[in-house]
């Protein structure tokens, strides 16, 4: 598994820069931090077992599925090597699951999403049919990199 995450991991680079501007650096290591920090709260399941939150789909959405692979990576590392939480062994395993499927359910929201009526729906931008963005409750809204907005506009506009 760790050389099919290391092929995600090469593909997801190359369409990162290939999307992004470089603006979306820092962005994108202060929702690394935040996943970081909230995949390290472990709470228990049963039989002495324990489960934590996973943040590849709320990377997906709020970066996109490039940035979200490459943002999940960073996470799982840093917990590997730091925390040994997972290990070194297990990091190919790890990297797919989390970071691979995660970064790639932006798709499948996209998917789902597309049509809809309701409370969550995608706009479509006037000269093209993909969605730029979700509107969540007409308050709070999540934005794709296709709209090239920089990360201090993103906050203030999810804040508005």
């Amino acid at each position: 598994m760790w050389i099919v995450s290391l092929a995600f991991l090469a593909w997801s680079w190359k369409k990162a820069k290939a999307t992004y501007s470089r603006s979306i650096t820092a962005l994108l290591a202060i929702s690394s931090a935040f996943v970081f920090a909230t995949q390290m709260i472990n709470f228990p399941i049963a039989f002495g077992t324990s489960g934590h939150l996973v943040g590849g789909t709320f990377l997906a959405v709020l970066l996109g599925p490039y940035a979200a692979m490459l943002s999940m990576m960073i996470v799982l590392l840093m917990q590997a090597f730091f925390f040994a939480d997972g290990g070194i062994l297990a990091f190919g395993m790890n990297a797919f699951n989390m970071a691979v499927i995660g970064g790639l359910s932006f798709f499948l929201i996209k998917l789902f999403t597309r049509g809809s009526a309701g409370s969550l729906s995608a706009r479509k931008s006037d000269n093209s049919e993909k969605p730029r963005g979700f509107k969540i409750n007409n308050n709070l809204s999540f934005y794709f990199p296709s709209q090239r907005l920089p990360p201090n506009q993103i906050f203030n506009i999810a804040l508005k």
